[in-house]
Order: structure tokens, then C-alpha cells, then sequence
């Protein structure tokens, strides 16, 4: 079997018990975790007391915790951005409601707190006074934009990070490899992905395996076009 056969079944199959996709769910639920906890730990200050006996505690949760364990993950994550969420949503109130004064610095506390704010602000959209539905809906996009301008600065930056990106070892028993790819690679993809919203799954799936398909000279070709012009190949319909 060709490394292709190998790449397809991980992407069709999530359930599959491959190193490979293991290894990804990991760090997804991983993430969760860590995402909701840099939420709380930056956009809502704690004493140091606070902060020094909770970061011992979430550390015995994870380690009795299983690497297998993905709901596991993801109900850690929900219940650490409780008290953000409920603190987030309470300042939403406050920025709708009178006296001014007070909405006007609860709006200030929403835009300080940036992607922090995002969930509770668009489940608090008020539609009833054009004013607030206005400043709610603008201040979504400022959050969004500045967010993916933040995340295309990061990835502009990997691009020219040619070390390998090591992939995991499927074992002996397994004939079929990963194909060789760097993080410049791993980066055009994500930023291919970021820049193309509209792609549908198979065809993203299927020009980024055409892609790592290419020589490393052609991918840096590829690197450069894009870095120069943000138009990414369609290899889906290369001669």
C-alpha cells in the first residue's frame, strides 16, 4: 500500500486506532483545556494566592485523568471558562444597560478582553436597540479581525521555518509512512485553510495532499506565489 492509502483512511476514518490520528485528537482536547484556561488566567485577574493554589489542583486533575479520555477533556474545559463565561456574559448586561456611565465602562472591560469576550458578546446580541445591536455587531468583527490579523502574522512568520515537522511513528508493523513535511508546509496549509473558508473538506483534503506531494523546491515555489500574492494553488485542477 501506498503512504496515500495511509493518509485517506485517517482522514475518512476518526474512529480509526492509528498512532497518527491519535496523536491529533490528543492535542485537541489538550487544547480545549488549555484554551479555557489562558482565557480565565489573562482576561480575568486573580490574586496570586488564587492562581498559585489552582494551578497545583488542575494538575492532579490532568494527570489522573486519561490521554483516551476526549469528553473527559472537553467537560474540563467547559468548567474551567465557567466563571469567565458568567463574569463575560454579566459585563454583556452591563454594556446594554442604564446608567450610561456604567455601559459605557463595561463596553471598555468587553474590548479590553478581545477573543475572551466573543462567545458571551454574540449569545448577548441586543437586537432590540439599534444602538447596542450596532456597537454589538462591530465590535464582533473588530475582535474577529484582529484575531485573524494576529493568527495570518504567526503563520506569515512559520513560513519561513524550514525545520521538519516530526510525524508520529505508526510502528514496524506498518509498511505505509507519512509523507516528509516541514512547518513552513504545515503553515501554508493552515493559512490556505484560514484564506479559503469556503473550500469543502474533500477538496481541501485532497490540494493539501497534492501539495505535499510536490518537490521541496516546488513547495517553496508555492510558499513564495502565495506569501506574495494570497492566492493558493488549485493542484485539483493543475495539468
Amino acid at each position: 500500500m501506498s503512504d496515500d492509502s495511509v493518509e485517506i483512511r485517517r482522514h475518512r476514518n476518526p474512529d480509526s486506532p492509528r498512532a497518527g490520528w491519535r496523536v491529533r485528537r490528543i492535542s485537541i482536547g489538550a487544547a480545549l483545556v488549555m484554551v479555557a484556561l489562558a482565557a480565565c488566567t489573562s482576561a480575568l485577574s486573580q490574586s496570586g494566592g488564587e492562581k498559585s493554589m489552582a494551578q497545583p489542583k488542575l494538575s492532579a486533575t490532568l494527570k489522573g485523568m486519561s490521554l483516551e479520555d476526549d469528553a473527559g477533556f472537553q467537560a474540563l474545559a467547559r468548567k474551567i471558562a465557567a466563571d469567565c463565561d458568567t463574569q463575560a456574559h454579566e459585563l454583556v448586561e452591563l454594556a446594554h444597560a442604564q446608567p450610561e456611565a456604567e455601559a459605557q465602562k463595561a463596553s471598555a472591560v468587553l474590548m479590553a478582553l478581545e477573543s475572551h469576550a466573543f462567545p458571551a458578546l454574540l449569545a448577548g446580541v441586543h437586537a432590540e436597540d439599534p444602538k447596542d445591536y450596532v456597537w454589538d455587531a462591530q465590535t464582533l468583527t473588530d475582535i474577529l479581525a484582529e484575531s485573524r490579523r494576529r493568527l495570518i502574522a504567526l503563520l506569515d512568520k512559520m513560513l519561513d521555518d524550514k525545520r521538519d515537522h516530526p510525524m508520529p511513528d505508526l510502528g514496524p508493523k506498518v509498511e505505509e509512512k507519512f509523507r516528509p513535511r516541514r512547518v513552513c508546509d504545515e503553515a501554508y496549509l493552515l493559512e490556505r485553510t484560514l484564506l479559503y473558508p469556503n473550500e469543502s473538506e474533500d477538496d481541501r483534503y485532497m490540494n493539501a495532499r497534492m501539495f505535499l506531494k510536490l518537490s521541496v523546491a516546488d513547495r517553496d515555489h508555492e510558499i513564495f506565489h502565495a506569501r506574495r500574492t494570497r492566492k493558493f494553488g488549485n493542484f485539483m485542477n493543475a495539468e
